[in-house]
């Protein structure tokens, strides 16, 4: 039995006779009547009585009127439903807690302005989260700060990002601007969660020069480790993008250490076998595209 059956049955059941139902549905009458018969046929029920007066519906084609009409219903509901998402293009961003809090935003203001049909939903997370969300298909692209190695995950590096060292203004390398790599064993950080990618490139650092890192506190939220920092406890390596304002207003101290830039680049994620729809490639486009030449102004020179 198909849906085309049950709207026919419905209908003859409303009209109460077979040609007028016919002109209703646009079909010719042998049309309704064979589909009436496949009904009792299949079920083997009587669905009608046919009186000379016309058509009297059973019990059991009350019955199976009962039924089919939500399942009309529900069908007509799909139909709708999937009709109005294909008037609204969903477009799922995914992006880690650097680039949400300082490119994304701006970014995809940007992208709406030309995509006002485009429902865009945003996940923010470590690099990590990224990789599990795109890999189950429930991102279409992210932006993230960190490696990915996975080899169904297609990378392109997209735009720079550069860490930097930052103290609060009582802090004793904040009067000297200046430091040797060397002085940055022992001391406090506050550092990034574990899958973080501006966590991994700084401890990667120290692994490097064999220096002690000491990790007074571990936190997810990049607002928390500047307030922190703020506070006197302690010295953090941090995206500049993040630090922009503080810095600008004297809040936090910007210390360049001698010998070292930690320099980076923001990478652009999606599915190698992901469909890309225009609303996504114009997405990365958008990405790839992006410049944000005012923050350098504040490195070091």
């Amino acid at each position: 039995m198909t849906l085309r059956h049950f709207q026919i049955f419905v209908e003859v059941v409303r009209c109460g006779k077979m040609n007028l139902a016919a002109k209703r549905l646009f079909v010719a009458q042998p049309t309704v009547s064979q589909a009436i018969a496949e009904l009792e046929k299949y079920y083997g029920i009587r669905l009608f009585e046919r009186y000379p007066q016309g058509l009297v519906i059973t019990e059991e084609g009350n019955r199976l009127y009962q039924q089919a009409v939500p399942l009309l219903e529900a069908y007509t509901h799909l139909e709708d439903t999937m009709k109005e998402q294909n008037r609204t293009h969903i477009l799922r961003v995914g992006g880690t807690l650097t680039v949400g809090d300082s490119v994304l935003r701006p970014l995809l203001r940007h992208y709406s302005r030309d995509h006002s049909d485009v429902n865009i939903q945003v996940t923010i997370d470590n690099t990590k989260a990224m990789e599990e969300l795109l890999l189950a298909n429930q991102l279409d692209a992210a932006i993230v700060e960190g490696e990915i190695h996975h080899p169904y995950l297609k990378t392109t590096p997209t735009m720079p990002d550069y860490l930097v060292l930052v103290c609060s203004p009582e802090h004793p390398f904040a009067a000297r601007r200046h430091i040797a790599a060397e002085e940055l064993a022992g001391q406090p950080f506050l550092l990034r969660e574990a899958g973080s990618g501006t966590r991994l490139l700084f401890e990667q650092f120290m692994q490097e020069h064999r220096f002690e890192l000491n990790a007074q506190w571990v936190c997810s939220s990049p607002e928390t480790i500047k307030h922190a920092v703020m506070d006197g406890f302690g010295l953090s390596v941090i995206s500049i993008r993040l630090v922009e304002n503080e810095i600008r207003r004297g809040e936090l101290c910007l210390v360049d250490v001698e010998g070292c830039r930690f320099e980076r680049q923001f990478s652009l994620v999606c599915h190698k076998d992901k469909f890309r729809t225009p609303q996504l490639e114009d997405f990365l486009c958008a990405v790839q595209n992006y410049e944000d030449n005012e923050i350098l102004k504040l490195l070091p020179e």
